[in-house]
């Protein structure tokens, strides 16, 4: 029996079932889904359906037409230095995985497009590091906020969901380099931890020193 497209795009060619349910005594019991399949899936929901407009950086994201295959996709992971960790930690619950693995499409394309090109499996801490903190209440610098108690500017980052004041200062533009130096610094910390690493991949060094240049 043929498979219906997935979110209108994705084809399941899987020569095995992705997402296996079995009956117990009547009742339908959910076995575990493929974790290729999964990730896959997730992709084309965050391009092709309503969750974009709850996420307005997915707005005019795409997936390369070669991904629309699930095994194309499949074959591709398989073949990343990172996989045999990736498969390994996908057995565990989130909360006891180290490294959690994410599929990135900004780092080494224009941030809109899933493909096997743009496509690299990085840490979280390592993706997430490249996220900025705004005041929400004021136009001002990133990592910069405005106390009113001391009248002067406060120069704040946050580095794994911790928040870490960094002083106050008399303008924002002094505010706003002290973040600067924090996180470049925290980036480059990373970095070197990162390129210790058995998966680490040279395109994702040579990105973020790149990056570090322009912060």
């Amino acid at each position: 029996m043929r498979r219906k497209l997935i979110y209108g795009v994705g084809v399941n060619d899987a020569p095995y079932p992705t997402e296996p349910d079995k009956t117990v005594n009547g009742r339908t019991i959910h076995s575990r889904k493929c974790p290729y399949f999964v990730l896959w899936k997730g992709m084309l929901r965050r391009c092709y359906t309503s969750s974009v407009n709850e996420n307005p950086t997915y707005i005019g994201c795409t997936v390369d037409k070669r991904w629309h295959s699930f095994m194309a996709f499949k074959t591709w992971m398989e073949n990343q230095k990172q996989h045999v960790l990736w498969l390994e930690e996908s057995d565990l619950p989130v909360k006891e995985r180290k490294i959690k693995f994410q599929l990135d499409k900004d780092l080494l394309g224009n941030g809109k497009l899933y493909s096997p090109d743009t496509c690299v499996l990085i840490p979280s801490t390592l993706n997430s590091v490249l996220s900025h903190q705004r005041d929400s209440t004021k136009n001002l610098p990133l990592g910069v906020g405005w106390v009113e108690s001391r009248l002067k500017y406060r120069a704040y980052i946050v580095i794994e969901n911790k928040y870490r004041s960094l002083g106050y200062y008399e303008n924002a533009t002094l505010a706003h380099l002290a973040w600067q130096n924090a996180k470049c610094s925290n980036i480059l910390r990373l970095l070197g931890e990162y390129e210790k690493q058995s998966y680490s991949d040279e395109r994702v060094v040579i990105r973020f020193h790149d990056i570090v240049q322009y912060i």
